[in-house]
């Protein structure tokens, strides 16, 4: 009974985070945002084009040779002391050759471990690892491939899972029209470890499988961006187990409006950025009946100061908390030690 009310609570917790996805697979925390921008932009961006190494935890084909030597950190508050974030760093081989390596991480907090007359035991923690190690080749001026492997870690009290999966990106960028694009196949894997037994069997679960596509256009004589991202395009049907039925299921337009997410970044020069996203499933799953509310709606700004890029972001996850982004980076590479 303990193993089942631990991993239910937690189960509940992740997929507040992971914008109510029911239904998605195990290790749901892979959807998470890896940087305040990502956040900024609605959640999830497969195709912005920028110096910003947080990217390629989206699409491992957004490496750039800029990225050489850069080291990304971000931190995420969520609500109590659950917390996630990201970290990753990147080196050029060659001019047409990348690698990287980061993480990504749930940090549920502390437990209290009691039995069932309420007596305290003692403490438990709960974390959710990913590794990500990546390589990136550009195929021509304007094409680039991408792939990540992923050993992914789930540790709850004493009950443990591990799967590994792999990312495949393309992206594609015109400087000259300021057109990017990108396509992910994220989670290729499978679950290897389950985190119990049923009948002397462990338990493996579906993984979450996704494939994202999303374009990015720049303005040529004004200081705007626009992001399109489409999400989940290996199904169609984007309801919940208890919206099947005839009167509550989604009809063509509330599931082809699900998929999208947008995003507009207000761009007055190359060290500061204002970002406001919109995810249309996000604001769908969260909306309170007769209540009015801003769920779905994304905002963020980064700036560069001396040699650090600072971003900020607030996004709400559930419909009572917001959770606040915060993302630095920098290249080494401008220090001399």
């Amino acid at each position: 009974m303990k193993k089942i009310v631990i991993l239910t609570l937690l189960h509940i917790s992740l997929v507040q985070i992971t914008n109510a996805q029911a239904g998605d697979g195990v290790f749901s925390f892979l959807g998470l945002p890896p940087s305040s921008h990502v956040a900024a932009l609605g959640g999830t961006n497969v195709s912005l084009h920028d110096n910003d190494l947080s990217l390629t935890l989206q699409n491992p084909a957004l490496v750039t040779t800029n990225m050489h030597n850069q080291i990304a950190l971000n931190g995420t508050h969520y609500f109590a002391d659950i917390n996630f974030g990201s970290a990753a760093y990147s080196y050029a081989l060659d001019s047409v050759n990348f690698l990287s390596a980061g993480v990504l991480y749930v940090n549920y907090g502390k437990f209290d471990e009691r039995n069932e007359y309420g007596e305290k035991l003692g403490e438990f923690s709960a974390n959710d690892v990913a590794l990500h190690i990546m390589y990136g080749r550009k195929l021509s001026e304007k094409w680039t491939l991408g792939a990540t492997l992923k050993p992914i870690f789930s540790i709850y009290e004493q009950y443990s899972s591990f799967g590994i999966a792999v990312d495949l990106g393309l992206s594609y960028f015109n400087a000259g029209s300021k057109f990017s694009g990108g396509l992910v196949l994220k989670n290729i894997g499978r679950q290897l470890d389950g985190y119990y037994s049923t009948e002397g069997k462990r338990h493996i679960e579906p993984f979450p499988f996704e494939i994202q596509a999303g374009i990015t256009k720049r303005l040529a004589h004004a200081p705007f961006q626009f992001s399109v991202t489409a999400h989940n395009l290996q199904r169609w049907d984007m309801s919940f187990a208890q919206q099947s039925s005839e009167e509550n299921k989604l009809n063509f337009g509330e599931n082809l409006i699900r998929h999208f997410i947008f995003g507009i970044d207000f761009v007055p020069s190359d060290k500061f950025y204002i970002a406001i996203g919109y995810n249309c499933r996000r604001q769908q799953e969260l909306k309170v009946l007769d209540n009015k509310s801003l769920n779905g709606f994304t905002g963020g700004i980064g700036l560069k100061l001396y040699k650090f890029n600072l971003g900020f972001a607030i996004a709400k996850y559930n419909p009572s908390n917001l959770s606040y982004h915060i993302s630095i980076s920098t290249n080494l590479s401008s220090f001399s030690f």
